[in-house]
């Protein structure tokens, strides 16, 4: 995809932010991580073909947020991957992986950011990239 977005609400929120960053990070990827709340209030408006959207989708009260930016997105053409284990979500997305089922809102932040990792990884490898050795990332930052 030209453009990937990670979005969730509530304790997916951080999670998102996580999974973008190590797609960032270790598969060079350009992936903006958000609330699915926020996205659908300006950011929505670049929707399209070309976008691929990862939802994160635990049972809980952020998830008819993330619901319906699925429905929007979808209709907008782009491509949806959810990990989330809510049938709800999982109708919604071309890809789903049942991430969150059965976890507590409140726990769920650990499978989802843990299969997240893993896709950043198999993606770094698909695309010949070394995952432990990212470009430009150092151990330490230095501060002055």
């Amino acid at each position: 995809a030209a453009r990937c977005v990670v979005l969730g609400r509530g304790f997916a929120y951080p999670a998102a932010l996580e999974i973008a960053l190590k797609l960032k990070e270790s598969a060079g990827l350009a992936a903006d991580g958000g609330s699915a709340a926020d996205y659908l209030h300006g950011p929505v408006a670049a929707a399209g073909p070309g976008l691929t959207a990862l939802l994160l989708g635990p049972r809980g009260p952020g998830l008819p947020s993330v619901r319906q930016v699925a429905r929007r997105l979808r209709s907008a053409g782009a491509e949806l991957l959810a990990l989330s284990g809510e049938p709800s979500l999982e109708r919604w997305s071309t890809v789903s992986v049942d991430a969150a089922r059965g976890w507590p809102e409140p726990l769920s932040a650990i499978p989802l950011v843990a299969l997240g990792q893993l896709c950043a990884h198999g993606l770094a490898l698909w695309r010949g990239l070394d995952p432990d050795r990212p470009s430009g990332l150092a151990k330490v930052t230095r501060t002055w």
